[in-house]
């Protein structure tokens, strides 16, 4: 005759609930260390880029020749020379408009751009600018005030904001290891060939 085996304790299931969430804790950490910077830079280069292109596509003035220009809003506006120097008149269906020198960022300057006339337009509409220059090189634009500053703020911003998220990502990644791991599954005691007291 054959002995039974009897076991004294069920098999316990392996902590899978446990090891699962450490691995989420990880991948979370790995996303936001990576996904943060990635998207914080990538998007403050791109609306940069996107306002520079607004400021510089405008119509192209001749030097030492009057050209007319449509504004399309009242605004201040400012008469950039590239690659030169000049004097620049703004005057409004013959009227001329005030104007001032505005003092000139120094990267813009570096680039190549001289402010050369200030003014704010009184209405939409077409204007016509001046610019007298000794030399026949280079040529005006008329554009809004320098951008200078305000997408400097939005490139410290983004920047700002993905060494943030690299601190978070590293943190988390680091709470998540220092969890700690599941206790091991206890071993079964053996198999016992007798059958277990019976109860009365």
């Amino acid at each position: 005759m054959t002995a039974k085996s009897y076991s004294a304790l069920p098999p316990v299931a392996p902590p899978v609930a446990a090891r699962r969430r450490r691995q989420n804790r990880l991948i979370v950490a790995v996303v936001v260390a990576v996904l943060v910077p990635v998207l914080a830079i990538g998007g403050a280069n791109r609306y940069v880029k996107h306002v520079m292109n607004a400021w510089t596509d405008t119509p192209v003035i001749s030097l030492n020749t009057p050209t007319t220009v449509y504004l399309g809003s009242a605004r201040h506006y400012v008469v950039w020379i590239v690659s030169g120097q000049a004097t620049c008149t703004v005057a409004q269906d013959g009227t001329p408009l005030p104007v001032t020198v505005p003092t000139t960022d120094s990267t813009l300057r570096d680039a190549g751009y001289f402010g050369a006339a200030e003014f704010t337009a009184p209405t939409a509409g077409a204007y016509e600018v001046t610019c007298t220059s000794a030399s026949a090189s280079g040529y005006a634009m008329v554009s809004t005030p320098s951008p200078i500053t305000g997408l400097g703020l939005i490139l410290l911003g983004g920047y700002a904001v993905a060494a943030i998220g690299v601190i978070v990502g590293l943190s988390l990644f680091i709470m998540a290891l220092a969890t700690r791991r599941p206790p091991p599954r206890p071993t079964p005691p053996p198999a016992s060939p007798y059958p277990p007291p019976a109860r009365w």
